[in-house]
Formats: structure tokens, sequence, C-alpha cells
């Protein structure tokens, strides 16, 4: 009263919940809000709740700070921020420049005369809006599917924690459906292309059935982060191996060794290819029966560890003989098949020996017809 002012600091409006502060946010039909004010930043869909009070504060200032945070997550920063217009302080401005931040928004001071650049400056501001809003879209799928505006918990620390989970939650099942979709196709592409190379009677289409195999595997080590794995898969295994089976099945030709088995070998086989599956299934359950109970703890691995340059130096330093050796057994192979494609060369086609004239025709022979029949004689 004395000081002339219509505002109380720190200003208590429910004795159940005293760490609540009335805050003006000049918003159509809810001037006022009641509850903790939050600012948070989204990269790639996920949401990064920076900043949590009960009391009002200004949001511009907070900024330069999430932009610092940004840094210390992901080693850099961002390439531009977008945010509302009144982030858009000279400070903030200035302070994005010396660091080659692009702050999104109209630029200060008059519009540009030239109609060209005012044009591409007005496309511009369009896609940087269509990415602002993404922000816009986590507080409503907050607020609509997981219960962000219903925070019922009367203590300052259990509503800070159900805010925090809120947001957790929201970025547990991005990650988990981002993770699903590609692991559920990775695994349907590699279950389907080993079907296929162990079911197909066609050598081209079990080729291709690894070949599907192979690029499922890649997607799993794409993402567990394993992006050299990942390339050396697409490279040595799709790009050279599976090149190679091709190159030798139109060497010896499609139909390589698909003559018919003989009837003992036939009888044979199934019985021997259950026996084995059943005495491989045997060993695997007693070593899993002999196996230790205690989990076993992992060392922390070292800064450097599956980096390219350390998988580099363990392939050409430690074990370039092994790599050699690979690279010797597909010559080997290429060889084998050039020589086994020319043996083949000179065998020549089976010819169909014409021995009795009815060979020449179809269906049923009449009885004059039937010269292998010998002719009833008369009675006398």
């Amino acid at each position: 009263y004395h000081k002339k002012i219509r505002r109380v600091d720190h200003r208590i409006v429910s004795i159940s919940q005293p760490h609540v502060r009335p805050i003006v946010r000049g918003k159509a039909g809810t001037p006022v809000e009641f509850g903790a004010k939050l600012s948070v930043s989204c990269h790639s869909g996920y949401v990064f709740l920076d900043e949590l009070s009960w009391e009002n504060f200004n949001e511009v200032t907070h900024l330069q700070g999430q932009a610092e945070r940004f840094w210390e997550r992901f080693g850099h920063y961002p390439e531009s921020i977008h945010a509302d217009r009144i982030y858009r302080s000279r400070g903030n401005l200035e302070w994005c420049k010396e660091r080659g931040i692009r702050l999104c928004g109209p630029p200060l001071g008059r519009p540009l005369s030239n109609p060209a650049v005012r044009a591409q400056q007005k496309k511009q501001a369009r896609q940087d809006e269509l990415i602002r809003i993404e922000i816009e879209g986590k507080f409503g799928q907050a607020k609509r599917r997981f219960g962000l505006n219903r925070v019922m918990a009367k203590l300052a620390e259990t509503a800070e924690s159900c805010i925090a989970i809120t947001f957790l939650v929201m970025n547990l099942e991005r990650w988990l459906r981002r993770l699903l979709f590609l692991w559920l196709w990775s695994a349907v592409l590699c279950l389907a292309g080993a079907v296929t190379t162990v079911v197909s009677r066609s050598p081209v289409r079990a080729a291709m059935g690894l070949l599907g195999t192979i690029l499922g595997i890649a997607l799993l080590f794409l993402k567990l982060r394993a992006e050299f794995l990942s390339a050396i898969q697409l490279i040595v295994y799709a790009g050279a191996v599976v090149v190679l089976f091709v190159f030798v099945i139109m060497l010896l030709g499609t139909d390589a060794g698909s003559e018919p088995e003989s009837e003992a070998r036939s009888k044979i086989a199934p019985p021997l290819a259950g026996g084995m599956f059943l005495a491989f299934a045997t060993a695997l359950f007693g070593l899993l029966g002999g196996a230790i109970k205690t989990p076993t703890a992992f060392t922390v691995p070292s800064p450097d560890h599956g980096t390219i340059e350390a998988v580099g130096t363990e392939m050409f330093q430690n074990t370039l003989v092994p790599f050699e050796l690979t690279t010797a057994l597909l010559i080997v192979a290429v060889v084998g098949a050039i020589a086994v494609g020319r043996g083949r060369q000179g065998q020549k086609p089976n010819q169909r020996v014409i021995k009795n004239p009815q060979d020449f025709y179809v269906g049923p022979v009449m009885e004059r017809d039937n010269v292998s029949q010998p002719e009833p004689k008369e009675s006398v």
C-alpha cells in the first residue's frame, strides 16, 4: 500500500499447497494460471526439461542456459533455435551470432525493400514456424495423453517428480516406438531372408534371401549405434560375398546340383538330419545347465572403444593375417568356380535317340498301327 504497487511477491493462494503461485499469462479465458512454470526444449522429438519453478520468471533469460545445456548433451551448439519472438532480444541475438547459432524469427529493424529477399525471408519464417510448432504439440500431448494438466500432488517435491516423470515417459514412449518399429522390421527381414535361403530350391532366390538377412543385420547394427559395423556389413557381405555367390551361381548355372537323388540317399538324409539336430540340442541344453547362474559384470569400456580408429588399428595391426587369408579364400573360391564352369562346358547335352517311329506320335496307338504286336493268324 505504501509503495503503491499491485503485486505481492511470493503470494500464497492455497493453505494446503503453499508453494503454488498465481502466474499471469494473459491468455484468453485463463489470464491467470496456478501451477509450475516450465522451460523445455525439443530435439529430434525428445523433450528436455530445462527449468521448473513455482515462481514466475522471464523465460527470455533462460535461452542462453538452454543452449549451453544442449552443448553439454551433444557436444556442439544447435545450428538454429526455433523459439517465440520474445526470445529475440538484442542480448540473445548477439550471443547466438557469436556462436554461429541462427535464432529464428523476423530480423530487427525495418523490412528490406527488395521483394525477392522478403519472399525468401517469408518462406524461411514459414519453415521455422513449422519446426517450432513441434514443441507446442509436445505440451498438448503431455496434457492429453500423459496427464500433465492433472497433477494432484500436495507437496512441491512430489509435483516436480510427477512433471519430470511425465516428460520421461514421453521420451521413453517415442524411443520404444522407434526402437520396436525398426527392430521389428529388421527381425522380420532377417527371418524371412533366412527361411528363404534354407527353403528355396532356386539358388538365385536363396542368394537373394541371404542378401535380405544381411540387410536386416545391418539395420540392427545401425540401431545399436554401430555405424561402422553396419557399413562393413553392407560393403563386405552384401557387396562382396553375395555378389560372389551370385557370380558362382551364374557361372555354374541355376540347375547345378538339381539331379534327382538316389532312393537310398533320400531315405538316409531325413533321419541323419534329425539325429544331428537332437545331438546339437542335447549339447546345447547341457552347456546351459552347467553355466554360471550369477551375472558377470562387464568392465567399463574405454572412450575410444568401438570407434573407427580402434577397429582399423585392430584390423590392420593385430588381425592383418586373418584379414588377408579371408581375401585369399575368396580368390580361391572364384578360381574354383571358374574351373568347375570350364569343366562343364565340355560336356555334351543328352540327345534323344529315336528307336521307334512311334516316338514321333502322341496319343493312343491304333491296333493296325501297332507293329510291335504280331498279327493274328487265320485258323484253317
